[in-house]
């Protein structure tokens, strides 16, 4: 008896988790909504103990939605489900970098500011231009600007790590010697220090000015399998509307960037002073 009522339990569950996947696939696959993949990379989107997620690409769908008027169902994941499930069509939207060979087959619906990778070292380390890379240790994010553009350009001895957060603390406490880092995610840190709080006080203070590789867009993208490509004249109307109207460049500013995603040309990357902190 106790072995049948054994079987009986199981048996339960096991029928009680399929009519649960079966749901949900049947929600998934009516939804009215596109599904917008926003990627666990503060400040993009993360999540902190006890609360909800958040971030600075939320802020965006929100504003989305106002000036479209469409539905947007914004959903955090990690960086490779993003990536992948947006280019095999199992998502609809992605906010990233506009690069066709990070994110194939999608549909570049416009820009939503720009973001400046940079170069941080230790402001004794001695390392003043690019070259000074070689034979450093640098730590950089896998999957990132960095791990698909620049990494086979130098002579470095790479050190890839899964975010920014631990690449953060491995820099400062000097198991590496520079890291490779977007100018909003180092604005965001500054201006968030309640994320890092296991970082020591004024660690900002031991960072040289930091160097520019180049200037990229990051774009809103539909997948090319996407059943919401009816959507896509009125959310490129939205992107252009709220670039005018400055509400992109305000979400920017809130999450600790001055520059409010401003598209520098080559020479302003030459001379703009990255860690200003008026920035």
């Amino acid at each position: 008896m106790a072995f049948l009522s054994s079987l009986y339990y199981m048996l339960n569950k096991i029928m009680g988790f399929a009519l649960f996947f079966v749901a949900n696939c049947v929600i998934a696959d009516e939804s009215e909504a596109p599904i917008l993949a926003i990627i666990d990379f503060f400040p993009f989107g993360f999540v902190l103990e006890g609360q909800k997620p958040q971030g600075m690409v939320f802020e965006i769908e929100h504003a989305l939605e106002q000036l479209s008027g469409l539905p947007i169902d914004a959903r955090l994941m990690s960086l490779p489900r993003a990536l992948r499930s947006i280019s095999v069509g199992q998502n609809d939207l992605l906010f990233s970098y506009k690069d066709d060979v990070m994110v194939p087959n999608v549909i570049w619906l416009g820009n939503l500011g720009c973001l400046v990778p940079l170069v941080v070292s230790h402001i004794d380390g001695g390392i003043k231009k690019l070259d000074d890379l070689k034979g450093k240790r640098v730590g950089y994010v896998g999957l990132a600007f960095f791990d698909s553009k620049q990494r086979q350009d130098w002579d470095l001895t790479l050190v890839k790590l899964n975010d920014n957060f631990i690449m953060l603390k491995m820099f400062l406490r000097g198991r590496i010697d520079a890291i490779i880092i977007n100018n909003i995610v180092l604005n965001a840190f500054l201006a968030n220090p309640h994320v890092l709080q296991e970082l020591p006080q004024g660690w900002h203070k031991k960072l040289a000015q930091p160097l520019a590789l180049t200037i990229y867009e990051t774009h809103l993208s539909m997948s090319k399998s996407s059943k919401f490509q009816h959507m896509i004249p009125a959310l490129k109307s939205a992107i252009i509307k709220g670039r005018k109207l400055g509400k992109f460049k305000r979400i920017f500013n809130q999450w600790g960037s001055k520059l409010g995603g401003h598209c520098f040309n080559r020479q302003e990357l030459k001379v703009h002073q990255w860690l200003n902190k008026s920035n």
